[in-house]
């Protein structure tokens, strides 16, 4: 641990484990007040808490990965969009489902709330969850007629739902207007906001008994913690450069070959994501945001490296993202973003996965000969 002044091991262990509690405690309650079987049943959701600014997880929830990365580039966005205008205040919370702020589609509703303990911000609590119909001309948000984002649901920027801990009806009524199933959608806001409200008061009763500076040292060893070990596993590998193709050949509104190209080199203890070549942003609904890409390398990234290592926003530093503007995985507005967690969200996690599975395939040949080596040695008698 490095810095004039460090925490002791056995605290930093209670500590990083009380997080993982927390973010039990916020699957927990949200599962338990929602009524949607998109949460209690297909857990199409996720949580976590995030450092303010940087939007760094201290968790990567062990639901639906991509989402993970996708509240990280919501709480970079709040803190970016409303720090000034309309601010952010103690029992505050924002609700978001605008794509390119940091969600997959719009159907992926996020509620943030900041954590303030004695007037300083010290940690975000954030959930996400795909809603059963967020308004637009179909049943459901998914539109496979939309030719961009206008023919969708409306992507909403953060805006503050609660002020102050008390919810704003004007908005609420706003949200619930836009939905063919208030009485669902509604009941997920309202576990959004319980689920955040409880992770807040278990960080305030975290911080009370072990002391503000404790627990800021013990959040940025997590982080230094999962780099160290991703950048020591990245060093056991060969470099390389490795190359995925994948096609579809539709997207939504006409046949037509839509071409996902990854290219990813390992360097030392840094991995680069390359989708260049990838094909130009379609007119259907397929196409991923920036952050939805994103998201899609770290769901691969935590699943098919760091087995062993804490899944943590730490591993983020090791990799580069290169997603050019105006293609499938880097959309400019207007493009249609509503089908993108089956169609380019989904190709972009199984390009990356397909990668990996090229680059660890040198380390697991080398255990592989070292093992029948040792087998080959003749036994004494």
């Amino acid at each position: 641990m490095t810095g004039k002044k460090s925490i002791d091991p056995v605290t930093y262990e209670v500590i990083r484990n009380k997080i993982h509690a927390i973010g039990e405690d916020q699957r927990i309650t949200l599962v338990q007040m929602s009524g949607s079987p998109i949460i209690t049943d297909a857990f199409d959701f996720n949580n976590g808490l995030y450092l303010p600014e940087t939007g760094d997880s201290l968790e990567i929830g062990l639901r639906f990965t991509p989402h993970a990365d996708s509240l990280a580039s919501l709480v970079r966005s709040i803190s970016t969009t409303c720090a000034e205008n309309p601010g952010i205040e103690e029992d505050d919370q924002f609700f978001c489902n605008d794509p390119w702020m940091g969600l997959i589609h719009q159907s992926d509703v996020a509620i943030a709330k900041p954590i303030f303990y004695k007037g300083e911000l010290v940690l975000w609590s954030a959930i996400t969850a795909h809603q059963i119909d967020m308004g637009g001309p179909v049943l459901g948000s998914w539109n496979v007629d939309a030719q961009d984002v206008f023919q969708e649901a409306v992507p909403m920027p953060p805006f503050k739902l609660v002020e102050r801990g008390k919810l704003r009806k004007d908005l609420w009524q706003l949200l619930m207007a836009h939905t063919r199933f208030p009485f669902l959608v509604g009941l997920d806001m309202k576990a959004f906001i319980g689920a955040n409200n409880v992770a807040a008061r278990r960080v305030v009763e975290m911080i009370e008994r072990y002391g503000l500076e404790t627990v800021k040292m013990a959040f940025q060893e997590m982080l230094s913690e999962t780099e160290r070990k991703m950048r020591a596993r990245l060093l056991e590998i060969p470099d390389g450069t490795y190359r995925v193709r994948i096609y579809y050949d539709h997207d939504g509104l006409q046949n037509i070959l839509i071409k996902t190209m990854l290219t990813v080199t390992k360097k030392a203890d840094q991995l680069i994501f390359d989708f260049t070549g990838t094909s130009k942003q379609a007119k259907g609904l397929i196409n991923n945001t920036e952050a939805s890409t994103r998201g899609a390398v770290g769901a691969a990234t935590v699943g098919s490296v760091c087995w062993d290592i804490p899944w943590t926003g730490g591993v983020v530093p090791c990799l580069k993202i290169i997603a050019p503007k105006g293609t499938t995985t880097n959309v400019e507005f207007p493009g249609g973003t509503g089908g993108a967690p089956i169609m380019q969200q989904f190709v972009s996690t199984a390009a990356a996965i397909f990668a990996y599975s090229s680059v660890v395939s040198h380390k697991r040949l080398e255990l592989f000969f070292l093992f029948l080596r040792e087998r080959s040695v003749v036994q004494p008698g």
